[in-house]
């Protein structure tokens, strides 16, 4: 049996309560992971439109697609711009392991970023450009989040407990992270460790962003039996719709909910179209 599926990058406005979303990164194959460049003008992404999973990136309309990383295998991915947008971190089991990269998004070689612990992934930057957080234990069942100078050397423990997909807060008070599929935030020195009330259920553990007041999530309405993205205020602790999404999002990974730095749009990759093909071969022996 063959099966065929197209995942896509889908933009919407966030300054338009009624605004229809368009398709910005697309290809017959799949594209997740979004990441906004912090001046709004590119977007880095993982597709295996090349036949391998690859980091790509292209201008903010999906335009001059360039590919960064070249290590022909199925696991790379997860791209994160550096505060300054003159680096992207990313991961790669390029050898068997995981490790993370970093490349410069205007071309160049990816080098393995120099940490002092092993099996590494799910990178992302302190808002100052000064640290890099990570996952580490995924591959042997036991995550933690780390973090290590931006420019590699000794890694320090952030959470004591299993945790994955670590991003720092908008003013770097916090470090969220997703623990048995519910939000939880630790301060950025490891200490006070708590879950975050009133955010639901997360179906899928890397589709939010901390953003503003609150934080942005996917959550699947079972009255209505589609997915929406909507908005936490931690302040208030109200919930709000965003938008709700016309197709389904893909089931195994997205890759994140990126908002642009100005707060006007979002990004979220959806599955567009799937099909399979049973093939019967005569004769066979």
């Amino acid at each position: 049996m063959q099966s065929r599926r197209s995942v896509n990058i889908w933009r919407v406005d966030l300054s338009e309560p009624y605004a229809q979303a368009r398709k910005v990164v697309s290809s017959s194959r799949e594209q997740t992971a979004p990441n906004i460049s912090p001046d709004g003008t590119q977007i880095a992404f993982q597709s295996n439109r090349s036949g391998s999973q690859e980091v790509w990136v292209s201008d903010s309309d999906g335009s001059n697609a360039i590919q960064l990383s070249s290590f022909g295998i199925r696991m790379t991915g997860s791209p994160h711009w550096s505060p300054d947008g003159n680096l992207i971190a990313f991961d790669s089991r390029a050898g068997g392991e995981a490790n993370i990269y970093i490349v410069d998004p205007h071309g160049g070689v990816p080098r393995k970023l120099a940490i002092d612990i092993r099996g590494n992934s799910f990178p992302s930057w302190s808002h100052d450009g000064n640290w890099i957080y990570f996952v580490n234990g995924q591959d042997a069942h036991n995550p933690k989040v780390w973090k290590v100078p931006s420019k590699g050397s000794h890694a320090v423990q952030v959470t004591q407990h299993e945790a994955v997909n670590p991003l720092e807060s908008p003013d770097g008070r916090y470090v969220y992270f997703c623990r048995d599929w519910e939000l939880w935030r630790v301060g950025t020195d490891g200490t006070g460790e708590q879950q975050i009330e009133g955010v639901p259920w997360l179906r899928w553990p890397e589709a939010w962003r901390p953003f503003g007041s609150g934080i942005y999530f996917l959550r699947y309405d079972l009255n209505t039996r589609k997915s929406e993205i909507d908005f936490f205020d931690l302040n208030t602790q109200n919930v709000r719709r965003v938008f709700g999404l016309e197709k389904s999002p893909p089931t195994e990974w997205m890759g994140g909910l990126p908002v642009s730095s100005d707060g006007k749009w979002m990004l979220f990759s959806q599955l567009d179209e799937q099909s399979s093909d049973l093939m019967m071969i005569e004769n066979w022996r």
